[in-house]
């Protein structure tokens, strides 16, 4: 049986999960896992298919979000000058919000990474 603990204090969401999953990690590593690469999103979404948490759930869409962002860089950069220019500062705005995740992920927190984490939650609600 799971043990979870919910509480709202400053506008900030926080999740305390006092037990692991049967693959041995607890929702807070596999969370953190997602933000790493694209095989690390992968590995959270396989290890967290069968025990599902809802706060896993949320960072591996922010983080399938996060590197939505660092591809959608990577496309507008073939356009000479502009397209080099919105490209560095996509990245800069994805490796924020990959750093915000991570840290989040590691306080066992839910909130939307700033900017996007809203409609990342959104547009991949089918992804847990």
């Amino acid at each position: 049986m799971e043990n979870t603990e919910y509480s709202n204090s400053n506008e900030e969401t926080q999740l305390t999960n006092t037990t692991t999953n049967t693959n041995g990690l607890s929702p807070k590593w596999i969370g953190v896992i997602s933000y790493i690469t694209l095989v690390g999103w992968i590995i959270a979404l396989v290890l967290n298919s069968k025990d599902k948490n809802e706060a896993t759930n949320f960072h591996i869409r922010q983080s399938l979000g996060i590197l939505g962002l660092f591809l959608a860089a990577n496309v507008v950069a073939i356009v000479p000058i502009l397209g080099w220019l919105a490209c560095a500062a996509a990245y800069l705005l994805a490796i924020v919000l990959w750093f915000i995740g991570i840290v989040d992920a590691l306080g066992e927190r839910t909130n939307p990474v700033p900017v996007l984490g809203d409609r990342f939650q959104e547009w991949f609600a089918s992804v847990n």
